[in-house]
């Protein structure tokens, strides 16, 4: 066999609903030899299938009585029906959505028929119906969290709905996972919210849920849960009546992977980037993957596509092994062709894949895609800290002991960089000196103070570095308010961030730290922090790696968290490790026992980093004291960030 029949390439080209309109791959179908294809293009989907190497026209499906239909994806029923199901919605992130499917009895005629739709039920369609070993069908569905509904106009632009005035509340009680059941092959069906407890970290973030059938007659939900870093699976015994807690299952599928259970027993992923890359938001090309064992291992790694703008993959298996996967890529839509055989070889590397994809452009003129250059990782690691240290309170723990608490968990951890918040000048000075002037600092106060004598009550968020190891190379201070000192927005406190560009001594790598307080009451003001936070990082830091420290008084389930993971270019650097160490305490200890800390597995103290040119290799929560006592009322987080080498 050449290499250029190795993959099959049909560039598809269908006609736009409205002119101009961006056509999107929602899903693909095989069906005795025919494949099936159907497309969002905006406000419509439309339905093609392959005839001699063409795609033909079928249907087109329009919204009923609302505004919008989107996510429709095609099924093969056992029955031989061709089930088309989508979402009809008010806006593109409504959080209500009516899941509504179409049927076509004779999909392999000259002139395939579709019905009338008929509606199933509430939420948002994500995949097509398993059927369990009971013969029931189990469709899953979603009800999006707020934080997925209100993404803020001032990152994804003005045509997305906010949700300011809290539309659909009367759904908060149901949001997450949804299952939709039939016992009559699809005539009725019965909806089932709240059957697995979404893990803290997640709420509000799910998407994409997925059912497949496990080998061994189990049903696996699998669930994508943005910006987080990971997919989430939940098993079910018992036809679907119950469900296993979620359990992390792949890393990074940060844009849409698809999973689908192959004759054999094995199980297909096809994702963006290939399992070791950890570019949450930015793609290198489509991967596919192989498991013999429900995806606790993969092999693989056939290279579909290598193109950083491949993305939202649907597969589809036909009765003879042959594997299509259907993807965007800009704005035209193309499909793949490829065998088991060639998925366990795992040819990634040769550049014929990235030499003989030939696409059209809309005017009909080739174009070559380039391949993207190797990634090369430093040596050398960064030790990264954050670590709010109390203004001075003696009538909780006294400053002197806890000033030996911080000097020995230095000694201990050696962080290269500690983002603080909250001490007072005298406190920082008395740091300077315990640590022998091993650290240098930079920084003012909240009353824009940078040398004493300082106010009594002056708050820094100072970046303390080792000078034998990182050098400065430039600072600045950032106000979260419309003035330097004042308070804005509500917020109890005037709140700032201070960022700075700095150079690693070890290898001349250059890298930006951005360490930051937002307001503990106000949620207005950590609102336009979190928005301010993530403009700076973007024009500040450039292509350069960054991370960020604070205490951003906002845990997983915060929209200020939420609006810095939506980024589309930070990463939570404690979902980017499968073995957080002490994770699943409380940050803010307040000075008790570690015994007595709730263990919710959400912070309010977070760091952040980019992952598109650096990686996580480790993450801890310091939760043991040094001499009996803690530095402060919150615990610092460890982690080691290893950069993309200059090139």
């Amino acid at each position: 066999m050449t290499m250029k029949r190795i993959f099959t390439y049909i560039a598809l080209f269908l006609t736009c609903v409205v002119s101009g309109a961006q056509v999107k791959v929602s899903s693909v179908e095989d069906v005795s030899g025919r494949t099936w294809l159907c497309l969002s293009s905006g406000d419509g989907l439309e339905l093609s299938y392959s005839d001699k190497g063409k795609y033909v026209p079928s249907f087109n499906v329009r919204p009923e009585s609302l505004s919008r239909v989107d996510f429709g994806q095609l099924w093969y029923a056992p029955d031989g029906v061709l089930y088309l199901y989508y979402t009809e919605t008010d806006g593109y992130f409504d959080g209500k959505g009516v899941l509504k499917s179409i049927s076509c009895t004779n999909p392999s005629d000259k002139a395939p028929q579709w019905s009338n739709p008929s509606e199933i039920g509430a939420g948002v369609c994500t995949g097509t119906p398993a059927v369990a070993a009971d013969g029931s069908w189990i469709m899953p569905g979603a009800l999006w969290g707020r934080t997925l509904i209100g993404m803020t106009a001032d990152i994804y632009g003005n045509d997305r709905k906010r949700d300011d005035n809290g539309e659909y509340s009367e759904l908060d009680g149901s949001r997450g996972p949804l299952l939709h059941i039939s016992h009559d092959m699809g005539r009725t069906w019965n909806g089932m919210s709240g059957f697995v407890t979404v893990p803290e970290m997640v709420q509000g973030r799910y998407n994409d849920p997925q059912i497949i059938n496990a080998p061994d007659g189990s049903l696996m939900l699998i669930m994508r849960s943005c910006g987080t870093g990971w997919s989430w699976v939940s098993a079910s015994y018992d036809n679907g009546s119950s469900w296993s807690s979620p359990e992390k299952f792949v890393q990074n599928p940060d844009r849409k992977a698809a999973f689908a259970g192959l004759p054999d027993g094995r199980l297909l992923m096809v994702k963006v980037g290939k399992l070791d890359e950890f570019a949450y938001f930015l793609g290198s090309g489509l991967y596919a993957y192989l498991s013999d064992d429900c995806g606790k291992t993969w092999y693989g790694g056939l290279c579909i596509v290598r193109d950083m703008d491949a993305d939202a993959p649907s597969v589809s298996c036909d009765d003879e092994g042959n594997i299509t996967v259907a993807y965007d890529c800009g704005n035209e839509v193309f499909a793949v062709v490829t065998s088991q055989d060639e998925i366990v070889r795992g040819m990634s590397d040769h550049e014929y894949v990235a030499e003989n994809i030939r696409t059209l452009s809309r005017s009909g003129q080739e174009k070559q895609k380039a391949s993207k250059a190797k990634v090369e990782w430093s040596d050398d690691l960064l030790r990264i800290c954050t670590y709010n240290i109390q203004y001075r309170n003696d009538k909780l723990c006294k400053w002197e002991n806890r000033l030996n608490a911080i000097k020995s968990f230095v000694d201990e951890y050696r962080p290269d960089v500690i983002g603080s918040q909250e001490p007072y000048g005298q406190q920082i000075e008395d740091i300077i000196i315990t640590l022998d002037g091993r650290y240098g600092w930079i920084g003012i106060n909240n009353r824009n103070e940078k040398n004493p004598p300082y106010h009594r009550n002056g708050a820094f968020n100072p970046i303390f570095y080792r000078k034998d190891r990182v050098e400065v190379l430039d600072w600045d201070i950032i106000w979260y308010t419309p003035k330097a000192t004042e308070r804005g927005y509500g917020a109890e406190y005037t709140r700032f961030m201070i960022w700075a560009k700095m150079r690693d001594r070890k290898n001349g790598q250059e890298f930006y730290v951005f360490n930051s307080h937002f307001d503990h009451k106000n949620e207005e003001a950590k609102r336009v922090s979190a928005r301010i936070l993530v403009n700076t990082v973007k024009e500040v830091a450039g292509n350069l790696p960054a991370v960020l420290t604070g205490d951003f008084n906002s845990t997983e389930t915060g929209v200020p968290y939420a609006t810095i993971m939506d980024s589309g270019f930070l990463g939570n650097s404690k979902l980017a490790v499968d073995d957080a160490v002490n994770h699943m305490y409380y940050s803010q200890a307040r000075y008790k026992s570690i015994n007595t800390v709730s263990q919710k597995d959400i912070h309010i103290d977070h760091i952040f980093y980019t992952p598109s040119n650096s990686r996580i290799e480790s993450w801890e929560l310091v939760i043991k004291t040094f001499g009996g006592y803690y530095g402060s009322d919150h615990l610092p987080i460890v982690t080691d960030w290893r950069l993309v080498r200059n090139q």
